[in-house]
């Protein structure tokens, strides 16, 4: 009889729940390696940051500071934004339209170096429209933000420093991801934002800073 080891940081439900109805043998490590220390955790409120008007872009004080902090020490920080493209939501600001997938009838993501709105789940995509199909208003804005977006501001906000941006669209060509893992890790880049793919078992001697964005739209 073969046997398996699973292994995982966030295991599934499915995998969970069965190791609690013993299906499967469960052992959970309680010690981290090396007995690291669990980092320190800081939260920002952006509500009062953007009432208080002391955000830089999508960027809370308190975590373009620390980003400073790190960048003047010459520290690698990586941004973690588990959404893709440059904005998740395209809507009409006259009639509320929001562009849907013609096969999913999910929201489309708007990626402005292609200038369309894709679906992420089965591919569908067609050019940003100039005005809404329902009431032909031109006043069509993008709603949240996605890793494009943040990388845009990131080079804005940190001109001199190098910044890479690790998603599906980055690391779909041939050695994508190896370029961009290579480069951070020699220091090439200083600022890496991406989605999940950036929280993955990576491991780099220079990160002092992980910040994670968390909002709605």
């Amino acid at each position: 009889m073969r046997k398996f080891l699973l292994g995982s940081a966030t295991p599934s439900v499915e995998s969970y729940y069965h190791a609690q109805q013993d299906k499967y043998g469960y052992t959970k490590l309680t010690d981290r390696f090396g007995e690291a220390v669990l980092p320190e955790i800081l939260f920002a409120d952006m509500r009062q940051e953007r009432k208080r008007k002391l955000n830089k872009g999508e960027f809370s004080s308190l975590l373009y500071q620390e980003l400073q902090k790190s960048l003047s020490n010459n520290e690698q920080a990586i941004i973690f934004q588990n959404r893709r493209g440059y904005s998740p939501i395209i809507q009409c600001e006259d009639c509320s339209w929001v562009p849907k997938c013609m096969n999913c009838s999910v929201s489309l993501t708007y990626h402005q170096y292609r200038n369309a709105i894709v679906c992420h789940y089965c591919g569908y995509h067609e050019a940003m429209p100039k005005t809404c199909p329902d009431c032909t208003s031109k006043r069509i804005k993008t709603m949240g933000v996605g890793t494009q977006k943040l990388e845009e501001e990131l080079n804005l906000l940190f001109p001199d420093f190098s910044v890479q941006r690790m998603d599906w669209d980055t690391t779909r060509v041939k050695s994508g991801y190896e370029n961009i893992i290579d480069d951070f890790e020699t220091g090439k880049t200083d600022l890496l934002v991406g989605t999940q793919m950036v929280t993955k078992g990576l491991d780099f001697d220079r990160v002092s800073l992980v910040g994670i964005l968390m909002r709605t739209a």
